[in-house]
């Protein structure tokens, strides 16, 4: 009897058991039913931020900042915001990314430079990006297909790797949408629908956006925009320098007594363009303003979008144009680089057409940077660097209108976004510590217009050209010349530096070395210290002429293969040999 009782219970207590052990694996179960994880929310009043960054264009070029350009949204940002006189960028589209979402300077853009939209996010933001994301190398492996990169900066990312993507049919990133349109449009009504999609299922988050379509490159535009154009550039260069440099000291966006700088030598005199040549060189400037103004009202549509869902007023729009494309050695756009192997100019291709690839010629890029010296890709003149920008926060900002003349540089967005958000910038992400940020805000000068600036100092590198500024001085040396693709630039130390004292001097035209030999020298040290700081060093030629290497896009298939992987070819002859091999037998 006792045995057949033990026997029983025995049985009970496993049964029990069993069960017990199958309800710990179900969630119904209150012993092991999760509990819920609330959202990480923004704090109260945090605004929503959108960065709209053209590039291709230049300083001098929309006629919010004196320019030919048409570009109705500027203006209306200009109107009702902020412009900054005195603003910089990297000289360059990448390298001016890097530092714009990291708030660090390029070069020490590392594992050490959080995002600034992974900050944001990880405090209850919604961000997203639209257009060119060529702040990733072509060869990191979210470059490829579908050619959207895998950092995670953005929860949300569309558009193309590719700055000089084809915008009739592009190489995407996962995401954007097509109906067999213009790219550009396409990329407004994708971060359209976002902007409204988000304020119906989301209205208390705030949203981090970035709209960069990549225009002024690439200038695939419709036909009707650019007949706008049509005539305004008859007379070449030099004359739109000297009118948008008027038109500049009207509206207050130079210092009064600034003097427009001479054309470098490199750059031949309209006058002593050959006759031949000034019918594709004026059609291919019209096709450039009219990718700027496309672009603009493409980004104004976006606005709007904004105005219509009540969410302008709390935004701050941060509008900046870049410095404009060149190509071609000696102003020669591209497609008329074949004419200097002794064959014929093709006939210009139709500004929207398949085989249209070229920007404007170099003497019209530094046309669009005046009143400076030296374009897009030249970080040793404010031709490079100094750049249109526009700030715009109706709720935050009292006057309408104004300007701005404190000097800046695009490390300052992230600590001014952060500041606004009241976001102290993290001191590690993922067990990683964070560099501090470069930058400075720019808050401080949204309701003082005589404030004094903050940013004192700020070196600039790229491809050998260096320059500092410090306290009103700047020193400069240029390295390769920027529209020339062969150029190598010699050696570091032949490069001549240049000394300008901008407090007096707006547009660098004095240069003032062999006047004070002991300032150049210190504001040389002062160059080697804050490179040493930024990882600069060491220095390598830029890699002209560099023959890209081909790679497969996979054994025993086809398909996509992304930009970085094939050599160049755009407006070269050239062959190209596939071997099969021979087949396998299964």
């Amino acid at each position: 009897m006792t045995s057949t009782r033990t026997t029983t219970s025995t049985r009970a207590s496993n049964q029990d058991k069993r069960t017990h052990h199958r309800l710990r694996h179900e969630v119904r179960d209150p012993r092991v039913r999760p509990r819920p994880v609330p959202p990480t929310r923004s704090r109260g009043g945090a605004p929503n931020v959108l960065v709209i960054l053209l590039d291709g264009a230049g300083f001098g070029a929309a006629t919010a900042f004196g320019g030919p350009v048409r570009t109705p949204t500027a203006e209306r940002l200009a109107a009702s915001g902020l412009r900054y006189t005195r603003f910089h960028t990297a000289a360059m589209g990448p390298p001016t990314r890097a530092a714009l979402l990291t708030g660090r300077n390029q070069h020490s853009a590392g594992i050490s430079a959080a995002p600034l939209a992974e900050i944001l996010r990880r405090n209850g933001y919604s961000t997203a990006q639209f257009g060119s994301c060529h702040e990733a190398a072509a060869w990191a492996p979210g470059a490829a297909v579908p050619y959207q990169p895998e950092s995670g900066v953005f929860a949300r990312c569309c558009g193309a790797m590719d700055a000089e993507t084809d915008r009739r049919r592009p190489l995407r990133a996962e995401g954007a949408a097509s109906s067999g349109g213009h790219l550009v449009s396409e990329l407004a009504d994708t971060a359209i629908e976002y902007l409204r999609t988000r304020r119906h299922r989301a209205p208390d988050t705030p949203f981090f956006a970035c709209f960069a379509p990549g225009a002024a490159h690439a200038q695939h535009v419709p036909e009707d925009v650019v007949g706008r154009y049509r005539g305004r550039f008859d007379g070449g260069w030099d004359a739109l320098r000297a009118d948008t440099f008027a038109r500049q000291r009207e509206l207050g966006v130079i210092d009064p007594g600034s003097v427009l700088t001479p054309r470098p030598d490199a750059l031949p005199a309209w006058d002593d363009v050959a006759e031949e040549w000034k019918p594709a060189l004026r059609r291919r400037m019209e096709v450039a303003a009219a990718s700027l103004e496309y672009a603009d009202r493409q980004a104004g549509r976006v606005v709007d979008a904004l105005e219509e869902t009540g969410l302008l007023a709390d935004t701050l729009v941060v509008y900046m144009v870049g410095a404009p494309s060149d190509t071609g050695p000696d102003g020669v756009p591209l497609p008329a680089a074949a004419a200097r192997n002794g064959e014929p100019a093709a006939p210009h291709p139709p500004p929207d057409g398949p085989d249209a690839a070229a920007d404007h010629a170099a003497g019209w890029a530094h046309a669009l940077c005046t009143p400076y010296r030296w374009t897009r890709e030249g970080a040793s003149h404010y031709g490079g660097t100094r750049n249109a920008t526009i700030v715009h926060w109706p709720k935050g900002i009292e006057e309408r209108g104004g300007l701005r003349h404190q000097w800046h540089h695009v490390i300052d967005i992230a600590p001014t976004v952060l500041e606004l958000a009241g976001i102290t910038p993290p001191e590690t992400v993922d067990s990683v510590p964070q560099a501090p940020m470069h930058g400075t805000s720019l808050a401080y000068s949204f309701n003082a217009p005589d404030a004094a600036e903050r940013h004192h100092t700020q070196y600039f590198e790229l491809m050998g050209d260096r320059a500092i500024y410090d306290q009103g001085w700047t020193a400069v040396t240029k390295h390769p010349t920027p529209w020339d693709a062969l150029a190598t630039g010699g050696g570091f130390s032949e490069d001549a530096w240049e000394l300008y004292d901008t407090r007096t001097d707006w547009t660098q035209a004095r240069d003032l070395s062999k006047e004070h030999p002991e300032k150049l020298a210190e504001l040389q040290l002062k160059f080697i210290i804050e490179a040493s700081r930024f990882d600069v060093f060491p220095r390598d030629e830029p890699p002209w002429g560099e023959a890209r290497r081909a790679r497969r896009a996979g054994a025993g298939r086809s398909g996509a293969v992304a930009p970085g992987d094939v050599p160049a070819q755009r407006e070269r002859h050239g062959e190209a040999l596939a071997d099969g091999g021979r087949p396998r037998h299964r």
